[in-house]
C-alpha cells in the first residue's frame, strides 16, 4: 500500500511539473489585472507565455471627432458583445493623429482620449485584444481622406496656387500633390515626422497600461510618394530603406521611451505592387516589431463597418510556446455590420 501510494504521489508530482512547463510561468497580479501581449521570438504571447492567435477586424471612425459615439451608429456594449459572441478576439482600433493632437504637435486632446478610452474599455471587458492604429487615407480631408490634423495640412508649392484635387480613394494617392505631401512627410519637412512621433508619445502615455493591448500600428497604408510608378515593377526597395524604415524606427522609439519594450505592427503599403506586408521595421535587419493584426482599411461611412481580417497565424514550430486559444468566426467573409 505504501509503495502504491508513493507511486501515485510521484505521478501526481510529474503531472504538475509537466502542466507547469506547458502553461508557462504564472502571471503576476499586475499582469492579471492588465494583461497585454508581448513578443517572444516570432510569436505574440500572453502573460502565461502562451501563443495567442488573433482573429480580428478593423474599427475606425473616420469622421470628426474621430472616435465612435455611444450610439447605434457608433459603438456600444452590444457591439462588443456581438464581436465576442461571433469569435472575434482582436480589433484594430483607429487612433487618428487628427484626434490625438488636433491643435499642435504633442498637445493631447483630453476629450478625444476619453472617447477612445470608452471603446477600448468595452473591448477589453470582452477580452478582445486591441491594436492601436494610427489610421490615415490620402493624408487629409483636403484630398478626400482623413488622418493628419489641420496643422499638418500644409499644401506644397506649386500646387497651393490652385484648388486641391479631391479624388476618390485610393486614386487620390496617385496625384502629384498627395505624393509630394508624403515625400515631405518622410523628409520631416516642417517638422511633420516629429509631430507624428509626438502623437505616438501621447498615445503610449495614455495607453501603455491598457488591458488587452497587443501593439501599435504605426501608420496605416504608408504611401511612397512621387516614386510610386517604380513600385509597379520593383517594389521600391530603396524607398523602404531611405524613407519608411527610418520613420518607423522613429515612431517605435517614441513609443518605447514612454511605454518601454513593446510590440508594434505594420500596415500594407498603399503603393501599387507593394501588396506585401510592411512591418514597422521592414527590410533585412532582424525586426524589433511584431505584426499582430493584418487589418484592411474600411471605407468612410456613417456607421461601423468591419472586414474580417485573416488571423495572424504561423505554422507551429517545435520550439513554439503553447497556444492559448484560437477562435473561429461565424461571420461571413467580406463586409459585415457589427450588429
Amino acid at each position: 500500500m505504501t509503495r502504491t501510494r508513493s507511486s501515485l504521489l510521484a505521478l501526481l508530482a510529474l503531472a504538475v511539473l509537466v502542466a507547469g512547463v506547458l502553461l508557462g510561468p504564472p502571471a503576476s497580479a499586475a499582469e492579471e489585472r492588465s494583461p497585454q501581449l508581448r513578443r517572444e521570438g516570432r510569436w505574440l504571447v500572453d502573460p502565461q507565455g502562451r501563443v495567442v492567435i488573433v482573429h480580428g477586424l478593423n474599427l475606425v471612425w473616420k469622421h470628426a471627432p474621430y472616435a465612435a459615439p455611444a450610439t447605434r451608429e457608433g459603438f456600444t456594449r452590444r457591439d462588443a458583445r456581438w464581436l465576442a459572441r461571433h469569435g472575434f478576439n482582436a480589433a484594430r482600433v483607429g487612433t487618428l493623429w487628427a484626434g490625438l493632437t488636433p491643435d499642435a504637435p504633442g498637445r493631447a486632446d483630453p476629450a478625444y482620449l476619453r472617447r477612445t478610452q470608452r471603446v477600448l474599455d468595452l473591448l477589453a471587458k470582452r477580452r478582445i485584444w486591441i491594436q492601436l492604429d494610427l489610421h490615415q487615407d490620402q493624408w487629409h480631408e483636403t484630398y478626400g481622406g482623413e488622418g493628419a490634423p489641420d496643422w499638418a495640412m500644409i499644401r506644397p508649392q506649386p500646387f497651393a496656387a490652385l484648388p486641391p484635387v479631391t479624388a476618390p480613394f485610393p486614386t487620390g494617392y496617385w496625384t502629384p500633390e498627395v505624393s509630394t505631401v508624403f515625400d515631405r512627410f518622410w523628409a520631416d519637412e516642417d517638422g511633420l515626422l516629429d509631430g507624428w512621433a509626438a502623437a505616438w508619445r501621447v498615445a503610449a502615455r495614455q495607453w501603455r497600461r491598457q488591458p488587452y493591448l497587443m501593439g501599435y500600428d504605426l501608420l496605416n497604408e504608408p504611401w511612397m510618394g512621387l516614386e510610386w510608378p517604380t513600385c509597379l515593377v520593383g517594389g521600391c526597395p530603396s524607398s523602404y530603406e531611405r524613407e519608411l524604415q527610418p520613420a518607423m524606427e522613429r515612431g517605435l522609439a517614441a513609443i518605447r521611451r514612454v511605454a518601454g519594450a513593446t510590440s508594434s505592427g505594420g500596415s500594407p503599403s498603399s503603393s501599387p505592387a507593394a501588396s506585401r506586408w510592411t512591418p514597422s521595421t521592414p527590410g533585412p535587419p532582424a525586426a524589433s516589431a511584431t505584426s499582430a493584426s493584418r487589418g484592411t482599411a474600411t471605407a468612410p461611412t456613417s456607421s461601423w463597418r468591419a472586414r474580417a481580417s485573416p488571423a495572424a497565424t504561423s505554422r507551429t514550430a517545435r520550439s513554439s510556446p503553447p497556444v492559448a486559444r484560437s477562435t473561429r468566426s461565424t461571420s461571413p467573409a467580406g463586409w459585415a455590420r457589427c450588429r
